[in-house]
């Protein structure tokens, strides 16, 4: 499994079918401090994806697969973007 995005230690992670989603987040070190901690997604093999939003997976609970991809995005500062319309 890949663990990337704001974790603190992006890595690769054996996989182990009992675990959940978050327990592949604590073995790549936990959230980094930019992570938004209710924004992950996971990547599955076929190319389809789920995102937890609010922590919640859409759909029912996110089943994992060996070979799939998890992604913590970061925070976005609405107040600090900027935005260049004529």
């Amino acid at each position: 499994m890949l663990v990337g995005g704001d974790v603190l230690f992006p890595n690769t992670i054996a996989f182990e079918q009992r675990l959940p989603v978050q327990a592949y987040i604590e073995r790549a070190g936990g959230y980094a401090q930019n992570a938004d901690l209710s924004r992950v997604v996971v990547a599955h093999r076929d190319g389809s994806f789920d995102e937890a939003i609010d922590g919640f997976f859409s759909g029912s609970k996110v089943q994992v697969r060996a070979g799939e991809h998890f992604l913590v995005l970061p925070k976005v500062d609405m107040k600090s973007r900027k935005c260049c319309f004529s």
